[in-house]
């Protein structure tokens, strides 16, 4: 899944590509596709309310909030392409363009942006007080890191608050929306957050000391600024399919591989419906 340092590389790079650009054909597959299935609320307009919003429109910015991206026209509309695991792709010609898109943008001057959802995405087109409203009911009060709102006292208090309902450390940041404090990161940032903070995934929120909780805060940060720099994680691709440089020190990949702290072999286990994986000797339980 694009989480939110993947997203904030892609928007950069939407910046760059589609801003300025307008868009002749917008095409999306209808909803009624997903009926009856997990994916059923991917997409919840037809293909024509698509075409009408988009069609002759001008992208006039990008932005991205938590893990949605963000596309502004000047006909007042926007839209959102968010929680996506798939991939979304910039083409400067017909060449590489996938024939199963999900969402295909057909630009004027030839070039083209598609989405290929290959598990699960948001797909919408909003005029500004539909966007304000499904913002508010996704994300609620959640903040998003490195943001001016990311405060130690505001991730304490939310510790505090969520701390009696028994969460997990884990579950903390990767709760569905709207999240407990911080929206836009899950399964695929929490690992290397919890390791480097020394927090096993299955500790009680409750249980953390004061200095773990610091830890744990420095860590959001931290991993995130690291992943961003380095364009996201290496599992995942940006928006011209080249891969991020970020490769967690606790994920798939390094299973079974000795720690480079402290030698002990990293482990998987199953927590809050996905894999989590630690180092069994830096994350006791």
């Amino acid at each position: 899944m694009l989480e939110f340092p993947e997203v904030v590389c892609i928007r950069k790079q939407l910046q760059k590509t589609v801003v300025g650009k307008r868009i002749a054909d917008a095409v999306v597959e209808h909803k009624d596709t997903f009926a009856g299935t997990v994916r059923e609320t991917m997409v919840t307009q037809v293909p024509e309310e698509f075409s009408r919003r988009l069609n002759g429109a001008t992208v006039a910015r990008v932005d991205n909030r938590s893990s949605f991206l963000l596309l502004s026209t000047n006909k007042k509309s926007t839209l959102l392409i968010g929680d996506l695991v798939g991939s979304i792709r910039f083409h400067d010609s017909d060449k590489g363009v996938p024939k199963k898109a999900c969402l295909h943008l057909g630009f004027s001057d030839g070039t083209s942006l598609t989405v290929v959802v290959a598990l699960f995405a948001q797909i919408r087109v909003f005029n500004d007080k539909e966007l304000t409203a499904y913002l508010k009911e996704w994300l609620g009060q959640s903040v998003e890191p490195m943001s001016k709102q990311y405060t130690w006292q505001g991730f304490r208090k939310a510790v505090a608050a969520a701390g009696g309902k028994k969460i997990s450390a884990k579950k903390f940041l990767t709760s569905c929306f709207p999240t407990y404090y911080v929206s836009g990161l899950g399964g695929g940032y929490v690992g290397e957050i919890l390791y480097r903070a020394k927090i096993h995934p299955k500790r009680k929120l409750a249980s953390l000391s004061l200095d773990e909780q610091k830890a744990y805060y420095r860590c959001i940060d931290e991993v995130v600024r690291e992943a961003i720099k380095q364009g996201g994680r290496r599992s995942e691709k940006d928006l011209l399919g080249q891969p991020g440089g970020f490769m967690p020190h606790v994920c798939k990949d390094t299973l079974g591989t000795p720690c480079p702290e402290c030698g002990a072999l990293i482990e998987k286990l199953s927590l809050e419906g996905g894999a989590s994986y630690v180092c069994p000797g830096c994350q006791p339980l």
